[in-house]
């Protein structure tokens, strides 16, 4: 089962460089005559040769990190997955999977983490143990020492809706307008 979650990069200061670190910057781009801004990440290629200057201009590195999305802003999200267990990513999270079927897990990569951030504000799909998230419990399944991610899936509410929507409405009266008494008089005071 999949949940919906939030990819979130936090910066953190190294005691040096190295190359494949990730980095990130906003960008800003105009569609249809609307100024669009939202977050890219990019890796280290080169170690620069001035370090101050490159960390001035581009901030300190980040790692990626998952937490649960609440819905009570008051309330605190929860750390789903740290930068170790990310993460295997899914192409495919509703196809049935044979056991020796290869290549439908990959390591996520920085194309999938931009896509991410432009299309979804960083919005991410992780898997978590049906059974447990019953219990109101979110506890993502490690495989193979990470988790499992994917695109955020467009969830069908319809059934749901249904219910809802038919649930006690048979003892009510269909509404009208038309037979309203005013609650007031139109006029002025006399």
């Amino acid at each position: 089962m999949f949940i919906e979650a939030r990819l979130i990069f936090q910066s953190y200061m190294p005691k040096r460089l190295e190359q494949g670190m990730l980095f990130q910057k906003k960008v800003s781009m105009r569609k249809l005559k609307t100024n669009i801004e939202h977050y890219e990440v990019f890796e280290l290629k080169d170690i620069p040769r001035d370090i101050n200057s490159y960390v001035a201009i581009n901030g300190w590195p980040v790692e990626p990190h998952i937490y649960s999305i609440t819905l009570n802003p008051d309330d605190h999200a929860h750390i789903l997955a740290t930068p170790d267990l990310i993460g295997w990513w899914d192409e495919e999270p509703d196809a049935e999977y044979e056991e020796d079927e290869e290549g439908l897990l990959r390591d996520i990569a920085v194309t999938e983490y931009n896509y991410l951030l432009e299309n979804f504000e960083g919005n991410i799909d992780i898997q978590v143990d049906e059974e447990e998230f019953k219990k109101g419990i979110v506890k993502p399944i490690i495989y193979m020492e990470k988790v499992t991610l994917s695109v955020p899936m467009i969830k069908d509410n319809t059934d749901d809706w249904n219910v809802t929507l038919n649930d006690g409405l048979e003892d009510e009266e269909p509404w009208d307008d038309m037979d309203d008494e005013p609650e007031f008089e139109l006029g002025g005071s006399e």
